[in-house]
């Protein structure tokens, strides 16, 4: 079997790179359950071929090794969907609470190195 091409390697990563993009558009949306549509299609895409490799008697090991590596876009897009899921859990905390007499007039959302949130906010009086 020969390696592949470096044009079906851009190819493959440019379609990668829009299928994130898509997964970052969809996990931001109001309806949460919308940005899981993709990870659980790659997900059951996966099954499918495992089960036709299963069929075809290729070894136990083989499969294993092919199933992780089709569902690293899974884990991918999971690990988006979490992050952007988060992200509009703590945009709502934050305007949930009222700041009497005072305007946001920046919120900002950092990861902290231990992977824990740091919220800033820029306030202003009215």
């Amino acid at each position: 079997m020969e390696g592949i091409s470096m044009k079906n390697f851009i190819i493959i990563l440019l379609l990668f790179i829009a299928m994130t993009l898509l997964q970052i558009f969809l996990s931001k949306r109001k309806d949460k359950f919308i940005g899981l549509v993709l990870p659980i299609l790659i997900f059951i895409r996966s099954l499918y071929t495992v089960f036709s490799l299963w069929i075809r008697n290729v070894i136990g090991r083989e499969i294993f090794v092919y199933f992780l590596f089709v569902n690293i876009p899974t884990i991918v897009f999971v690990m988006v969907y979490l992050i952007s899921r988060k992200k509009i859990k703590i945009n709502r905390e934050i305007e949930k609470n009222e700041y009497s007499g005072f305007r946001i007039i920046k919120k900002e959302l950092r990861w902290a190195k231990d992977g824990n949130h740091i919220v800033i906010i820029l306030l202003t009086h009215h």
